[in-house]
């Protein structure tokens, strides 16, 4: 449509409303195929002989865009990105003028307030520091809220996937939540949510958010180990999300060792596992009796290889593993050795000793028996899961 067919609505509407060039040019922009919104609403003013001081829809919230975009950069100097979206909260009064606008001059199709003033932010921040929007999981997310003049940015987490190896007993898989914030992140643990920083996850944590200029991380476990036992061999799979990272361009080497832990091949992955991973673990186990151990005990542990192991969790679950081979080594009259390949997932202690699992150790050989030691050779993921 010529620019001319919609002067007499335009210039009812001025009669009645005070606009900026671009809330006026916005009413009219998609009618009549003119862009930008400001340049057609300039037109528009200029051509009816209309000036205006004070827009009735924005209160002239366009005049201050740029210092908008200024609060923007200097929110995100910090931050490694390619890409960004803007996301503004805006007064609702605001939105309330405009729809009264439109609704009552019977103005459909076109975009309203709050997604003018987004574009414009989104364009001016993208031309000045030449980075693209993205709407699908961008690097940066970016809310400005115009009511409090404020504005807080998120980085997309990054995905890594690697291994472990512990190689100092006393050191603990899971860190404590913090007391204060119970995980949620408070300036008492540094927004980490942890407790301090001594156990696998504390080292591995403290080493990704130091790395990454983070401020948290979350762990996916394929299966875990006492405090006291060692990791060894390819070592332990992980996945961790690292939280609003601002770096965004790290080299990671292929074998970090910090404070008795050895992080192997640590890389960036898309996703983590929608479901839990099997898994299968190589664990060797000393084993303590309060009798002598003879070879007649050493052929009941055979029963154990390919038969249901079946354990008892918590509000009478249960879950059934399989043990694939066991091997021993006596240590001395009363100790053994044992080298057990299994399912992910068997409690070592409770194998050895009993409680709330059928059949273990301890009754086969009819004794009391004690795991005083146990640690972990190897940890193999299914790869068909």
């Amino acid at each position: 449509m010529d620019l001319d067919n919609v002067l007499p609505l335009a210039r009812e509407i001025l009669t009645d409303y005070d606009l900026c060039d671009n809330c006026l040019g916005r009413l009219f922009s998609k009618t009549v195929g003119v862009k930008p919104n400001q340049n057609l609403g300039k037109k528009i003013h200029t051509k009816l002989g209309i000036n205006t001081k004070r827009c009735y829809i924005c209160k002239n919230i366009f005049f201050n865009l740029r210092e908008y975009v200024e609060l923007i950069k200097s929110k995100t100097i910090e931050y490694q990105f390619s890409n960004f979206l803007v996301g503004t909260i805006i007064q609702p009064s605001i939105v309330d003028r405009d729809d009264k606008i439109r609704s009552k001059f019977k103005l459909r199709g076109i975009d309203g307030i709050k997604t003018d003033i987004t574009r414009e932010i989104s364009s001016s921040f993208s031309r000045q520091v030449r980075k693209q929007v993205l709407h699908l999981s961008p690097d940066l997310t970016i809310t400005l809220d115009l009511k409090e003049n404020t504005c807080s940015v998120n980085s997309r987490p990054h995905i890594l996937f690697g291994r472990y190896v512990k190689s100092r007993r006393g050191i603990p898989q899971k860190q404590k939540r913090c007391d204060q914030c119970l995980s949620e992140g408070c300036s008492f643990c540094n927004y980490s949510g942890l407790s301090g920083f001594d156990s696998v996850e504390g080292i591995i944590s403290k080493y990704f958010i130091e790395k990454f200029h983070a401020r948290k991380t979350r762990f996916t476990w394929i299966g875990g180990e006492d405090k006291n036992s060692l990791v060894k061999g390819k070592g332990r799979p992980f996945f961790v999300k690292i939280i609003n990272p601002k770096k965004r361009c790290v080299k990671l080497p292929p074998k970090i060792s910090v404070d008795g832990i050895k992080i192997l091949r640590p890389r960036i992955v898309q996703n983590l596992p929608k479901k839990p991973i099997n898994f299968f673990s190589k664990v060797s186990v000393l084993l303590k009796s309060n009798k002598e151990i003879n070879s007649t005990d050493l052929q009941k542990l055979k029963g154990l290889v390919n038969q249901p192991i079946t354990i008892w969790e918590n509000k009478g679950r249960q879950n059934k593993k399989r043990i694939y081979s066991i091997k021993h080594r006596k240590i001395s009259q009363d100790s053994l050795r044992l080298t057990i390949e299994m399912e992910g997932g068997v409690p070592i202690k409770r194998l050895v000793e009993g409680n709330n699992i059928d059949p273990c150790i301890s009754y086969l050989l009819d004794d009391d028996c004690r795991c005083t030691e146990f640690d972990f050779i190897n940890v193999t993921m299914d790869t068909k899961n």
